[in-house]
């Protein structure tokens, strides 16, 4: 599948073991069902996919800032070289998601529930996990800057030199006050 569908309207779109290379920004395809389908260079930003379902998916060098997948279900979801940030990923039911190497910066996973999951490598900053289920979600080598609700992290899998970075975000959220005695 090819083309430019930038802006439009997808009222049933069903995408089952096909290759993808799509110009669809602000492209609205509200429950679409993606199968076996692999995502290559795409241009999403801007995309409305919310309750959408993504089983066995993989998004290479893709675009989808400010895209909105809140209450998507994914499974078996691998995006490769992403830009996604400011990416809505509110409320989604997530089982074997994994993000390598992409910009998540500013992402909002509020309520999200993620199982086994790992954002490798990858820019995390500002980004929000208020409410999250995420225990055990790896996020080695990713930036961790000013994250939010990294408390819903608990269990979450980091690397020695995140800790200080992490550490801090779960004191500010405990409302620890940190500073010199007077």
């Amino acid at each position: 599948m090819h083309g430019d569908a930038t802006g439009t309207e997808c009222a049933h779109l069903d995408a089952i073991a096909c290759e993808v290379r799509i110009r669809a920004s602000g492209m609205i395809a509200e429950g679409a069902r993606l199968t076996d389908t692999r995502f290559v260079g795409c241009e999403l930003s801007g995309a409305v996919l919310t309750n959408a379902s993504l089983v066995r998916v993989e998004l290479v060098d893709c675009r989808l800032s400010g895209a909105d997948l809140s209450q998507a279900h994914l499974r078996d979801a691998h995006f490769t070289g992403c830009r996604l940030d400011d990416l809505n990923l509110r409320m989604i039911d997530a089982e074997r998601v994994r993000f390598d190497d992409c910009v998540l910066a500013r992402a909002d996973f509020g309520q999200a529930r993620i199982a086994q999951g790992a954002c490798l490598d990858s820019d995390l900053s500002e980004a929000d996990f208020s409410n999250a289920r995420a225990a055990g979600l790896a996020v080695h080598g990713s930036r961790l800057t000013g994250l939010r609700g990294a408390l819903a992290l608990r269990g979450a899998r980091i690397d020695t030199d995140q800790v200080l970075e992490l550490g801090l975000r779960v004191l500010v959220e405990l409302g620890v006050q940190i500073g010199d005695r007077e």
